[in-house]
């Protein structure tokens, strides 16, 4: 709510007991695509980013799935996000931290939204080919975000 008041952009990376932030409002919701169902009660993606809009004051939705397609939504438009396979996966923990750390940063400096989340699920990407936790090389990350493929669904 004091985020709100003072006009501060706001990410939210979380998903259960989360409905009175929903309410108030935020710029983006990232969650994973089993906590969209969980949040929404709908497994069809379509349906779940329709129930959002309808119900919260949320802007934008982004949503994860692993290495699986991930989704951007606002409230009349989809993206789909095809990642590139990735051959070495050493290390997928911190991964949806990471697409929520640089999207948000992306988002702050400016970037349009849809390619702020693909910069972001691509350091996602190149940080599950290092050891070390939520640590990417910023090099292999841009290799990776203009491998994307990005259709408009």
């Amino acid at each position: 709510a004091a985020a709100r008041e003072l006009d501060i952009p706001v990410l939210l990376d979380s998903w259960k007991e989360i409905i009175p932030v929903l309410e108030i409002g935020i710029d983006i919701l990232k969650i994973n695509r089993e906590e969209l169902s969980a949040l929404t009660g709908q497994t069809d993606l379509r349906t779940a980013f329709d129930y959002c809009f309808a119900r919260f004051a949320v802007n934008i939705i982004a949503i994860t799935a692993g290495p699986d397609n991930a989704y951007l939504a606002t409230d009349d438009k989809i993206w789909e996000y095809r990642l590139p396979p990735l051959d070495n996966v050493v290390n997928p923990i911190g991964a949806g931290d990471t697409a929520s750390a640089i999207t948000f940063t992306e988002y702050l400096h400016g970037t349009d939204p849809v390619e702020a989340f693909a910069a972001g699920l691509a350091a996602a990407s190149a940080g599950c080919l290092t050891e070390q936790a939520a640590v990417f090389d910023p090099e292999i990350a841009k290799k990776l975000q203009r491998m994307i493929k990005i259709k408009r669904i």
